[in-house]
């Protein structure tokens, strides 16, 4: 049995995310029998419509209960530490997924669950070094951030699992979209929480929960990345390409319809934003690139683009007002 965990909380697109996300995956995978579904909610009567007739475990989270899990903190990503510890206390003996809102299944993904055993995790997909980072940062102005973090790791000892390790600028950075973790993993994820504690009161970086995972687990395990069956649409850009989208299509019509007609159309649409999310990716390169007066990058990317979509119009008159902008 493998539990497949959602996190959903505060405003309705983050909700209607996880609906396509949780559709996306009962579409696509054929043994719903070996699985458990978990939502951990503000509002699970939302889902009740768009999720009816799949077996899900609903975990109500009120206010006390969403301050509770931060232990005093101000680092919102620390819930997800929490729900996943919860889940693993609750079943200890079995493997788990965790997937973000800003997910969906391309793929059915059984052959990537078959290979969730000991010592092998899961994340989405490697990103960057942290010594890259300090270049990657440096190019939108935010390079205090890995700086901040490579003097926190600098001659210093931290603890896994009561074993004294060192971090290093080489080891990477990976997406934590996706987190599988097979079950022996329970032992490690009080590091995990204090390990994103500890680095956020040093850096402000939010993505500390996600550079704690990706240092205890390749310390302790083989990371392999799902990225060929999630997609993970993070971006603020692509956030609201996919929000607009689903905001037409997760109406109360199709609340109405009966699930397995859900189930064709989430599978219908995975594989049109499946393609589609990658063109948004290299538009949002292609202007990033163009922000940050790295022009031969951002001539590169738009033309990834225009390849695909000659005729994207209001993609030219962005790049063009951004140009003219840079010329005033």
């Amino acid at each position: 049995m493998v539990n497949f965990i959602w996190l959903s909380y505060g405003k309705e697109a983050n909700h209607r995310m996880t609906v396509f996300s949780l559709l996306s995956f009962v579409a696509w995978f054929r043994k719903m029998r070996e699985t458990r579904l978990f939502i951990f909610t503000d509002h699970p009567n939302y889902f009740h419509p768009f999720l009816r007739g799949i077996e899900i475990e609903y975990h109500l989270l009120d206010h006390h209960q969403l301050e509770e899990m931060l232990d005093g903190s101000t680092y919102v990503h620390l819930r997800k530490v929490a729900v996943i510890e919860r889940i693993q206390r609750q079943h200890p003996s079995e493997p788990l997924v965790f997937l973000d809102s800003d997910t969906f299944m391309k793929h059915d993904p059984h052959a990537w669950l078959m290979n969730l055993t000991y010592g092998k995790t899961f994340m989405h997909t490697p990103e960057y070094t942290f010594h890259e980072a300090l270049h990657l940062y440096a190019s939108f102005g935010q390079e205090r951030y890995p700086q901040a973090f490579l003097r926190l790791i600098q001659n210093k000892d931290f603890r896994i699992n009561g074993e004294q390790v060192r971090f290093h600028r080489h080891q990477a950075c990976w997406n934590s979209g996706v987190l599988g973790l097979p079950a022996e993993i329970s032992s490690f994820l009080p590091d995990v929480y204090c390990l994103a504690v500890e680095i956020f009161e040093a850096t402000h970086w939010n993505t500390s929960e996600q550079i704690a995972f990706s240092l205890v687990l390749q310390s302790k395990t083989q990371i392999l990345p799902c990225d060929q069956f999630v997609v993970h649409y993070w971006s603020a850009r692509l956030k609201s390409f996919m929000e607009e989208q689903l905001l037409s299509l997760l109406d109360a019509g199709f609340s109405e319809i009966d699930l397995p007609q859900k189930l064709v159309l989430a599978r219908k649409w995975a594989k049109k934003y499946a393609d589609l999310i990658p063109l948004e990716q290299s538009k949002e390169r292609a202007i990033n690139a163009f922000l940050g007066m790295n022009i031969l990058s951002g001539c590169k990317h738009a033309l990834r683009v225009l390849i695909r979509s000659p005729f994207n119009i209001s993609f030219l008159e962005e790049l063009v007002a951004i140009r003219k902008k840079q010329n005033l």
